[in-house]
């Protein structure tokens, strides 16, 4: 049983991180966690669902996903580059980016 309370405090700092590094408010984030957590607790009541990450790492995928999906309907231009200033949305590892997110 996933328990919605804890994975939201647990990732709260990350994904506003991710949001408010990457054109986004304090209110886009507080959206953006909300549907992830939303998208991951559906998609847990599936019957085949299989988690093969960490609950923290599949919700910072789900989250990063929406919050590219909102930049582009925004028109935003989002560089993916690894070596760009803002790498939160870049090709890095999402267990890399995570690590760097909590030191913040």
């Amino acid at each position: 049983m996933i328990d919605v309370n804890n994975i939201y405090k647990e990732n709260r700092k990350v994904i506003f991180n991710l949001v408010l590094k990457n054109s986004g408010s304090k209110a886009d984030a507080a959206d953006v966690l909300q549907e992830g957590v939303i998208a991951l607790w559906q998609n847990s009541k599936k019957e085949n669902f299989v988690l093969t990450a960490s609950v923290n790492t599949y919700l910072y995928s789900i989250c990063k996903n929406i919050w590219l999906q909102k930049l582009k309907k925004r028109g935003v231009c989002v560089s993916l580059n690894p070596n760009s200033s803002s790498p939160d949305l870049s090709n890095q590892s999402i267990a890399v980016i995570m690590e760097k997110e909590k030191s913040y």
